[in-house]
């Protein structure tokens, strides 16, 4: 639950610059951080396997995935 919650937390603050400090709630980095524990629970459970692991992988994919959102969203 902690990679894609990583990888959200690096592309609003750290690349985009969002600060989310007034709102409770953003619906979809929830979104996002969902469908990010579930490939990571996929990954970990298939045969698959990566030789650096699935976290970096997914921290990466989510972080991009939330890129590619708030571009669209603007």
């Amino acid at each position: 639950v902690f990679s894609p919650m990583i990888g959200i937390m690096i592309a609003d603050f750290y690349i985009l610059g969002k600060d989310y400090s007034q709102e409770k709630i953003c619906p979809k980095n929830i979104v996002v951080w969902a469908i990010g524990t579930i490939v990571y629970y996929l990954l970990s459970k298939s045969s698959v396997i990566l030789p650096i692991g699935y976290t970096l992988p997914v921290v990466a994919g989510t972080a991009i995935i939330t890129l590619i959102l708030n571009k669209i969203k603007k």
